[in-house]
Formats: C-alpha cells, structure tokens, sequence
C-alpha cells in the first residue's frame, strides 16, 4: 500500500512537472471571421503585456482562481513561479488564451515554473534551461531558463520571452543571476533583427544591470515590485520596517513600450507589472 501511494504520487508530481506539447490552443474557438484579423486587432491597436511572479511555489496551497480576474484582460501574460499547476487549469481559467508552459527536460525536482499566455497564436516555443545555478540555493532544484514564444499579431512575428533568473534573498542579487543575464544576451542578439518584448522576475535591480550590460535597457515601474528583509529572507509586496524596497519585475524591448506600472495586491510578494506596446 506504501509503494502504491509512494508510486501514485511520483506520477502525480511527474505529470504536473512534465509535458509533451508546448503550445495549447484556446478552449474557445474563435470564428473564422475573427482569426483572419486575430481576434479583431485594429492596425495601430496597441498590445497589453503584464508580468508577474505569482509565488505558486510547491508548498504554498493557495488558489490560483483570483488570478483570471485580474490577467484575463491582458493581451499577453508572462507568469513566473507557477509551479504545480496543470495546464487544464490555466485552460480553464484563461479559455481565449493560447498558452505555453514550460516543462521538466532534465534532472531537476521542478520545472522552470514559466507560462506564457496569449490573446494571439503561439506558433513557435522554444526552451533554453540555464547553464548556470547557485548549487547551493533552493533554485537549483528548478529548471530555470528561458521561455521563448513566438506570436503572431495581425501577421507580423513578435518574439515574447520570459525569464527567472537566480534569486537572493540576503544580498540585493547573486552574481549567478549575471551569468544567467550573459545566457539571455546570446538569445537577445539572436532577435535583434526581429521584434522582441523580454519580461520576468529579473532579481536584478535595473540600475545594478545597466552597470555590467551597458547596452541593456531595462524598463520598469517607479515603484518598487518586492520588498526583502536581508537579515531574515522575509519578502513581500508591501512596504515594512527592515525591508529593502527592489525592483526586479521589468521589461527589456526593442519595441516603443509605456512606462510600465505595477498592479497592486498581496497575492504574491512580487507586484504584477504592465506595459502597453505596439507591434507596428
């Protein structure tokens, strides 16, 4: 009975960490009249994109249900730490959306913990697992990486890439996150010739970024995505005493993007943050 509940929850725990296909197409059917323009975008519409790191880790039992109350109007949506939830649920909560979900290719417990979801067909996924990881960090137990889909708005490619790099939580970043930063530059220059919007839980302040990648221009909120106590490792979405106010939730594009604003809630301890751009 032992090996059978032992074995039943190892499948468990497999099939929520793997999968076979990338792209899941809408549960809602669109009409034909409707896919010819993509859902009706109007030429010089623009696009709404919103990041966030939902903090769904494996031992947090709290309901992903509030989050298609607050996301279902976006056009695009890049979720970090979205460990454990099965893509029938992201079906069923976002059924207009295309969605691609990062999955486990190597030897690590969890997966990469990424999803991205979009208003306009996902024809293309690709995955690139990092090459470097703290050994001795929780995230080593994860496949952190970087999630690439290519979307087609009103016939044109648009390159939307998520990412999460190595996290800190008693110093303001980890030099692996660099590293890692080095592995998202090699596919940056791979897109430069294409339109590309990059968005994630960075753990990097922007202003700490532009001093080792000068090139790289980081676009975030005025307002502080987390809020970390170095002494304890404690992080949150609010303001409290001892805790370093951080941005590390922006956007890196070679698009004309709005300055990006954070959505406020405590759902997380990372605020959503949100831009509008314009593929055109």
């Amino acid at each position: 009975m032992v090996i059978l509940l032992f074995a039943g929850l190892l499948f468990f725990w497999f099939y929520c960490q793997s999968g076979y296909q990338l792209i899941y197409q809408p549960i809602v059917k669109l009409k034909q009249t409707e896919t010819n323009v993509l859902t009706n975008f109007q030429h010089g519409q623009s696009l709404s994109v919103i990041t966030w790191n939902i903090q769904k880790l494996p031992w947090i039992t709290k309901s992903v249900s509030y989050l298609s109350n607050l996301l279902d109007k976006y056009d695009i949506i890049l979720l970090q730490e979205c460990f454990m939830v099965q893509i029938q649920t992201l079906k069923n909560m976002f059924p207009t959306h295309w969605i691609s979900k990062g999955f486990l290719s190597g030897p690590k417990l969890l997966n990469s913990g990424l999803v991205i979801l979009s208003k306009y067909p996902i024809v293309q996924v690709q995955f690139y697992p990092f090459e470097n990881s703290n050994p001795y960090t929780s995230d080593y137990l994860c496949e952190k990486g970087i999630l690439v889909a290519t979307v087609c708005v009103e016939g044109k490619y648009l390159y939307v890439v998520n990412t999460h790099l190595q996290a800190s939580y008693y110093s303001s970043y980890d030099p692996v996150a660099l590293d890692q930063f080095v592995e998202l530059e090699k596919i940056i220059k791979l897109m430069e010739k294409n339109k590309y919007i990059i968005a994630g839980d960075f753990n990097i302040d922007p202003n700490v970024l532009i001093k080792h990648f000068p090139n790289v221009k980081p676009i975030g909120p005025n307002t502080p995505t987390i809020y970390i106590n170095f002494q304890t490792g404690n992080s949150q979405s609010i303001p409290a005493d001892a805790h370093t106010p951080l941005t590390y939730d922006y956007f890196i594009s070679n698009l004309q993007i709005t300055k990006p604003k954070v959505a406020y809630t405590t759902y997380s301890d990372h605020l959503p943050v949100y831009c509008k751009t314009n593929i055109n």
